[in-house]
């Protein structure tokens, strides 16, 4: 992932205690196809066109973990679970603040408190936390 410089790699989502998070772009569930090595069980080499039997053509692959961009020539698997790309790590968590606009619209000139009548506009959500390991571009 290229994140060796600032302490964050592919396992830190794995070795974070309850009150740390991680924070992902994209984080998704469902089946998707990873880079594997040639002698992994089930692995599938990408190949331009005609694929048969262990070869999967590379129009084939659509959705990929972790920003994976399948050439021609590797090796994936197909997998079924959460995939994403952390971008960052906290050491106390997160919290999340969502703020509703809520407005009641005016009848015939007149505000009136009308059950049912309330607009209920996109709310405003604000996340923060402490960083402690980050993407490079970040």
């Amino acid at each position: 992932m290229g994140l060796q410089n600032h302490g964050m790699t592919e396992k830190t989502s794995e070795s974070y205690m309850f009150s740390a998070a991680v924070l992902y772009n994209g984080l998704s569930f469902g089946e998707h196809y990873e880079r594997c090595e040639a002698g992994t069980e089930g692995a599938k080499e990408v190949v331009e066109t005609g694929a048969t039997g262990e070869k999967i053509a590379i129009a084939d692959i659509k959705t990929v973990a972790n920003g994976y961009i399948p050439k021609v020539g590797d090796y994936v698997i197909s997998t079924t679970g959460w995939y994403g790309r952390p971008y960052a790590a906290t050491t106390d968590g997160i919290k999340l603040n969502i703020e509703e606009e809520i407005i009641t619209p005016e009848i015939d000139g007149v505000i009136v408190e009308a059950e049912g009548a309330h607009i209920k506009n996109p709310g405003t959500a604000k996340i923060t936390g402490n960083v402690t390991e980050f993407q490079p571009h970040l």
